[in-house]
């Protein structure tokens, strides 16, 4: 059955070095890296609902968040969306944000955090029918 987490993200202070660790391929440019930095700095300390990952015990996968930090995770995402490998939307903000607010962005993947970036604050627990 799939966990489902409330999760306090914690990723203000990651820094170019774990980016580059966590980056697989190609090692990102110094642009892309700066891109991920602001992404990260968005959404430090927002409180999102994540699920682990099936492939790997210490990744985390993005999942729901608040309408009030709406236009936060829209900019982080929009932020990561400039990597050339996994990117769609490099250099098209506008294409992106009527995607968005039509409904129409998907993303080529989910968004992982890894372990260090979310403090887990508890279980979502299904209520009993």
């Amino acid at each position: 059955m799939l966990k489902l987490f409330k999760a306090k993200l914690k990723t203000g202070n990651k820094t170019k070095a774990q980016l580059i660790s966590e980056y697989e391929g190609e090692t990102p440019t110094e642009e892309e890296l700066q891109a991920y930095l602001k992404g990260y700095h968005l959404i430090n300390g927002l409180e999102v609902v994540v699920t682990p990952s099936i492939f790997s015990p210490s990744e985390y996968h993005l999942g729901l968040w608040d309408d009030k930090d709406d236009e936060k995770i829209r900019e982080f995402i929009y932020a990561i969306e400039q990597d050339p490998m996994f990117g769609t939307y490099i250099d098209s903000y506008e294409e992106f944000i009527n995607d968005w607010k039509n409904g129409n962005y998907n993303p080529a993947g989910s968004i992982v955090f890894q372990e260090g970036d979310v403090e887990i604050i508890e279980e979502i627990k299904r209520k009993e029918k």
